[in-house]
């Protein structure tokens, strides 16, 4: 089926190529998805119980062969003990509890993504799925630069852009683990972590997995201009494996661009975003993939109003392939083998978000993905004719986040 692509999203692109590059983050992910992370030196002995939660519906309507379409209707909970015995050193032990809502049983195993459904030998049992959750976090230079080891600061808090970082992961991936260095100055913000997916025993019929990844942003002054600078790379394979299944897979992708952020003091109009991206793909090692590089060229604007935002943006894709990303930003099908060499895609965005205190966030999105006519080859390398199709996403979420002071434990 084909659509005529809203004028409104023209106005938008062409004011993206004037303006520059907008931060990772959209006002869901901002207010929504995204949390604090800093150490407070007030919480020092404090033995605490957070909560946090997550509740979602969200539907996703693929046309063009992206991918099939499906609906995440469910919740996350976060019950976590944690205790700071210095300012600067803090612990937490707890779960992360998956639901769907009308799910009897799970897939086991770690999820990256909505999972495919396995044996029931295989499954998590009924009910719920649920992962264990600790992180020790030690800060220093008065909290610029803070360490994290086991679960990480994930998701939205990357502030990897969406055709690098798909936001639907906040909803269905299992908290990220590993090792993660933060640092933040007036100059430069820094986010290097490594995520491990998927780790193996001696002679494991496995493959080892993680995710390698950099964000960062060169702040040219006070001036709102910016340089950002993203990396993420995904290895599988590792020695101690069996043989059987050895094998090494090495992806990389990469963005790079300039970018302007600007708040204003203004009754109506908060705030302005936008910028360009020079993006990269690669496939270092093995053959997992049946492309081995690719380029992009995205630029975007966006504009804030008293809770609203209003984002457009354009993709220019020559075999580029996203590795987590949103599977709209792809030159291969996520449910198909077809491969769109050379694509076109112009994309929409209107957010609305509320927040109730230090406790609550409401947020409400509606996108437009609009894929232009093209050629695209099946899997016996036939051409086809590609034409324009629209695919929509829609999702409400709730996000909940409190602490109950349990005790004051003084340590020697």
């Amino acid at each position: 089926m084909t659509h005529r692509i809203p004028s409104a999203g023209f106005g938008l692109l062409l004011a993206a190529c004037l303006v520059g590059q907008s931060p990772a983050c959209a006002q869901v992910q901002d207010d929504v998805f995204c949390r604090p992370y800093r150490l407070s030196a007030d919480r020092r002995h404090a033995l605490t119980l957070q909560v946090d939660n997550l509740n979602f519906f969200q539907n996703d309507e693929f046309k063009g062969g992206v991918d099939d379409g499906y609906t995440l209707p469910g919740l996350w909970l976060q019950p976590r003990l944690t205790y700071q015995p210095l300012s600067n050193l803090r612990l937490e032990a707890g779960a992360h509890l998956l639901y769907y809502s009308g799910a009897e049983h799970y897939p086991g195993g770690r999820y990256q993504s909505l999972p495919a459904w396995h044996d029931a030998a295989e499954s998590d049992g009924k009910g719920l799925h649920a992962r264990p959750f600790f992180r020790v976090q030690l800060s220093a230079f008065r909290n610029r630069l803070n360490l994290v080891l086991g679960n990480l600061y994930g998701g939205s808090n990357h502030r990897l852009i969406e055709l690098l970082y798909n936001p639907e992961l906040n909803l269905s991936t299992d908290p990220e683990s590993g090792l993660q260095v933060l640092f933040d100055s007036p100059y430069v913000d820094i986010d290097a972590w490594i995520d491990w997916q998927n780790f193996i025993f001696r002679q494991d019929d496995q493959r080892e997995q993680f995710t390698l990844a950099l964000s960062a942003r060169f702040k040219l002054g006070q001036s709102g201009w910016y340089v950002p600078a993203q990396v993420v790379g995904q290895h599988l394979g590792g020695e101690i494996q069996q043989a059987d299944h050895h094998g090494i897979s090495s992806l990389a992708n990469a963005a790079i661009g300039v970018g302007y952020d600007r708040a204003l003091e203004r009754p109506v109009l908060k705030r302005i975003r936008g910028g360009v991206h020079v993006l990269a793909y690669k496939q270092l090692a093995g053959s997992f993939l049946p492309l081995d590089q690719g380029l992009g060229l995205h630029a975007h604007a966006a504009v804030r109003l008293q809770g609203f935002h209003l984002e457009g943006g354009y993709l220019y894709s020559h075999k580029f392939v996203t590795l987590l990303g949103s599977p709209y930003f792809g030159s291969i099908s996520a449910s198909h083998t077809d491969i769109y060499p050379k694509a076109h895609l112009v994309y929409e965005k209107a957010e609305y978000t509320h927040r109730f205190g230090s406790v609550c966030s409401v947020g409400v999105n509606l996108s437009l993905y609009h894929r232009l006519k093209g050629t695209g080859l099946d899997i016996e390398g036939t051409a086809f004719a590609s034409p324009t199709s629209t695919s929509v996403l829609a999702g409400i979420y709730v996000r909940t986040s409190f602490s109950v002071l349990l005790a004051r434990l003084s340590s020697q």
